[in-house]
C-alpha cells in the first residue's frame, strides 16, 4: 500500500501498550492473539483460547520463538 492509499493509515508507537480484552473463542482470533503476544515485549496471558490442532501448533511455534 502506498501512503496515498485512503485505506492505509500509518501507526507509530507512542509508548507501551497495556490493556485487557475479551474476545469470543475462535481459531483465527486465537492465532492472531498469539502472534501479537509473540511481538509483545512483556508477558502475555491468553484465556479461553479455542483448543484445536491449529491453535496448539501456533502455541508451539510461539514458544519456539522464545
Amino acid at each position: 500500500m502506498s501512503s496515498d492509499d485512503p485505506h492505509c493509515e500509518r501507526v507509530r508507537p507512542r509508548g507501551p501498550l497495556v490493556g485487557v480484552g475479551q474476545v469470543p473463542g475462535s481459531k483465527s482470533i486465537a492465532q492472531r492473539c498469539l502472534v501479537w503476544s509473540a511481538a509483545a515485549t512483556g508477558p502475555s496471558l491468553l484465556r479461553g483460547v479455542t483448543a484445536c490442532g491449529d491453535v496448539d501448533s501456533a502455541v508451539e511455534a510461539v514458544r519456539a520463538l522464545g
